[in-house]
């Protein structure tokens, strides 16, 4: 399975210090909820990742196998 996510590194000043934050979105939801915090988050110096939980968003889900 493949997870979809958006990555925003931290300023390149910061890189090796910068805290990481992980955006995990609600039911019935994808990681675009996230995107009015995006922003303050990267500004603040904070490495952001927000990703689609299976069976939201673009999470590709496997094809089952097909049985003759």
């Amino acid at each position: 399975m493949q997870i979809a996510a958006d990555f925003y590194p931290p300023p390149a000043a910061e890189r090796e210090a910068a805290p990481m934050v992980i955006l995990l979105h609600m039911y019935r939801s994808d990681r675009t909820a996230w995107e009015p915090l995006i922003a303050p988050l990267h500004d603040a110096g904070f490495a952001v990742l927000a990703i689609d939980l299976r069976g939201m968003g673009r999470v590709r889900r496997p094809r089952p196998a097909r049985r003759y």
